[in-house]
Formats: structure tokens, C-alpha cells, sequence
């Protein structure tokens, strides 16, 4: 344990804490269901990692608390989630039970629990490694109990938390500014992009283009610096750009396939798999079969396409057809009419519904800046290479 500073501990977590299971009352007892207690699941605490719990979807009754292996955490508790989803963890501020996917920890005196949680989250991956199961993974409470736990004296672990909790804070108040920029951006969809607008069959004011795949079987078909987007990319859409690509093709590849190198402005549209997903390309790019593109005439001012397709994206989800792959077909897009305002109220939409998604990047770019912070600075304070006045 030399590694640490010569004042500071390691113990099982089980020495400082109670480590407390959970339970589900049984489904076929109705009985065992009521509004006596809060009962949570992972999924709610995975939703609330680092913050407090206070309520859950479900309740279950004093019969149902008695009857299963349910246990009604005081106020203070750590709820970890040890099953699937491991190490994420919540405090709780009202009383409230938990299913069999947590360990749960009551600290004792000489633990402070916000420490304990920013200890949990930071050290998330090493309790990931202590995980079992063949169905699903899962950290047994004898591996919770042992689990080695960094013990700075007691005034020092509530500065930690101190500071750790400030950045966290931070964090929290720009990602409510992002859901509210996220908020104000679909009402301004719904808004400004008004169905009143003479109808227009898409083909009629944009060139619909395609896409292939070239052989994969030819090696020199691939990495030849052409970038070529594939469902591989998807994750990247709905940011406006995309820049970048995971995949390259070559002149070889465009030359003995269906493949085309198109203009720089190009607005696609995933039609399989993450159906409706829609970005503008900022340089010349090939496509996959997977998507469908369209390069715009002077009628029709690509920005407005592009958040068109962004509000359309759920009826685009919902026409998809396919159990295994959801996929739009080709024939769908080739009459589709779409409403086509004057030029300068596409620009005057466009100008509008940009200056919020810059507002929205300003911000996510802000979070994950302090996101970084706080995983070099948990490094630092709770390997003791940092120390903190108290």
C-alpha cells in the first residue's frame, strides 16, 4: 500500500460498510405490490449515476418488503448497481428498496458516502472485473465485501468530495442549459417548418443519388482515401456535418463499382437500420447502399433539407418495415413530396434552427471539457498524488 500517502488506508469496503443485497417480491402476488415503499431498478439509478434517488416507477407493499429479500435503505445509502450494468450508483434521500441487481452500502463512521460514490464511479472498471455469469455479468456481495477501498482520514475524504461534487455540479446545471437548447429546437422544427408551404415532389428540386458498396474481396478496392459512409458512421449523423468517416474506398473501388465520389454539400439519409438518421457532408464522400442522398438545386437550400428530414425523422422510423433491419425502401423516396417555402424563408429557417444547434454544441463541447476534468482530477485526489488542504 505504499503507493498511498503514509495517513491513508486500504480496507474491504466491507470493513467500513454494510454491503446490502435486494430482492423483487413476486409478480403473481398482487398483494406484494401496493405504495408503501420505494423499489428501484438499474435502470433508474444507470439514469441518475452520481446524483440522488428519491422515487422509483414501482412501489411494492409492507407484505411484499417482508415477503422477498428486498431491504429498506435509510437515507444516506449507496445504491451500486452489481448486476449487467455494473458500478453505477446513486444516494438515496428517502427511504427506499432495491431489486436483486444491486449491492447496496450503508457507510459506517469512518466513510464519508459521497466519497464512497466518486470512489465507485471512478473505479467503475476494476469492479466491472470482478464480474460472473454467463447470462449476464454480476459482482457478488462477497467480492463487494472484499473489495479494496482508498481510506483518506475523514476530513480529507469530505474535501475530496468537495471538490469532485463542485465539477459534477457544473456539469449537471450545462446539461439541463442542453436539454432545454434540445427542447427549444424541437418546438422550433415543429414551428418554423410549416406544412402550409407549396408541395413539392423531392426528385423535382434535388438530384436523388445512391449508393454501393465495392467488392470486399479486392483489397485494393478499400483504404484508398475516398471517404465512404457506412452504417458504421450512423452514430456521427444528426450533428448537421459529417467530416470524417470510419471507412475509406479507392479510385479503383468508385471505377469497378456502383460507388459514386459526390459534391461536397450532399445531404444523406439513413434508410436502414438507424432509419431517418440525416446529416450535410462537408466534403466530397461516396455513400453505402444504406443511405439515400440528394444534391440540391438553386430551388432548394441543402440546410433546409437537412432539418426537414430532421423533423420527419420519426415518421421516417415509423414507415420502416422489417423485424431484423428496419429499412426504407428506394421506391418511397422517389415520390416524396415535401414543403418548399421561398429561398429566403428557408435561409431565415435555417439561420434560426443552426444558431441553436451551435448553442447546443457550445455547450455538449463544455461538458465534455469538465468531463474530462473530472476523470484527471478523480485520478489525482483519490491516488493521493494530489493532496487537499483541510
Amino acid at each position: 500500500m505504499s503507493e498511498y500517502p503514509s495517513d491513508w488506508r486500504v480496507l474491504p469496503l466491507g470493513e467500513v460498510a454494510e454491503v446490502v443485497g435486494g430482492g423483487t417480491p413476486s409478480r403473481d402476488v398482487p398483494a406484494f405490490w401496493g405504495n408503501d415503499h420505494y423499489w428501484i431498478t438499474p435502470s433508474e439509478v444507470v439514469a441518475k449515476d452520481g446524483q440522488t434517488a428519491d422515487r422509483s416507477k414501482e412501489q411494492i407493499s409492507d407484505l411484499g418488503l417482508q415477503s422477498s429479500g428486498a431491504k429498506l435503505h435509510p437515507p444516506g445509502t449507496i445504491l451500486m448497481t452489481s448486476r449487467a450494468s455494473i458500478g453505477f450508483a446513486a444516494i438515496t434521500q428517502k427511504e427506499i428498496c432495491t431489486n436483486q441487481g444491486f449491492q447496496s452500502l450503508r457507510c459506517g463512521n469512518e466513510l464519508d458516502n459521497w466519497f464512497a460514490l466518486h470512489q465507485i464511479r471512478h473505479r467503475r472498471a476494476e469492479l466491472h472485473q470482478l464480474a460472473a455469469g454467463s447470462t449476464f455479468l454480476e459482482v457478488s456481495g462477497s467480492n463487494v465485501r472484499s473489495f479494496p477501498f482508498i481510506l483518506p482520514p475523514l476530513p480529507e475524504q469530505k474535501k475530496i468530495d468537495e471538490i469532485l461534487s463542485g465539477i459534477d455540479n457544473q456539469m449537471e446545471l450545462l446539461q439541463k442549459g442542453v436539454k432545454a437548447k434540445q427542447n427549444l429546437r424541437s418546438a422550433l422544427l415543429s414551428e418554423l417548418i410549416a406544412e402550409d408551404a407549396p408541395i413539392t415532389k423531392l426528385d423535382s428540386v434535388a438530384s436523388r443519388v445512391s449508393g454501393h458498396t465495392p467488392s470486399k474481396s479486392h483489397s485494393n478496392y478499400w483504404n484508398g482515401g475516398i471517404p465512404w459512409i457506412s452504417l458504421t458512421d450512423t452514430s456521427k449523423l444528426d450533428n448537421r456535418y459529417i467530416s470524417h468517416t470510419a471507412k475509406e474506398i479507392s479510385k479503383e473501388g468508385i471505377k469497378n463499382s456502383s460507388a459514386v465520389l459526390h459534391p461536397p454539400g450532399l445531404v444523406i439519409l439513413s434508410r436502414d437500420a438507424r432509419v431517418g438518421c440525416s446529416a450535410i457532408t462537408t466534403k466530397s464522400m461516396a455513400v453505402s447502399q444504406h443511405f439515400v442522398g440528394w444534391i440540391c438545386s438553386e430551388k432548394l437550400l441543402n440546410k433546409y433539407l437537412y432539418y426537414l428530414l430532421q423533423k420527419w425523422k420519426p415518421k421516417f422510423e415509423a414507415i420502416a418495415m422489417g423485424s431484423t433491419i428496419p429499412t426504407i425502401g428506394v421506391p418511397f423516396f422517389r415520390d416524396l413530396e415535401i414543403p418548399v417555402p421561398p429561398m429566403v424563408i428557408q435561409e431565415r429557417i435555417s439561420e434560426t434552427l443552426e444558431s441553436v444547434d451551435r448553442e447546443i454544441e457550445a455547450l455538449s463541447n463544455k461538458v465534455a471539457m469538465l468531463r474530462v476534468l473530472k476523470s484527471g482530477v478523480s485520478s489525482d485526489l483519490l491516488s493521493g498524488r494530489k493532496r487537499v488542504s483541510v
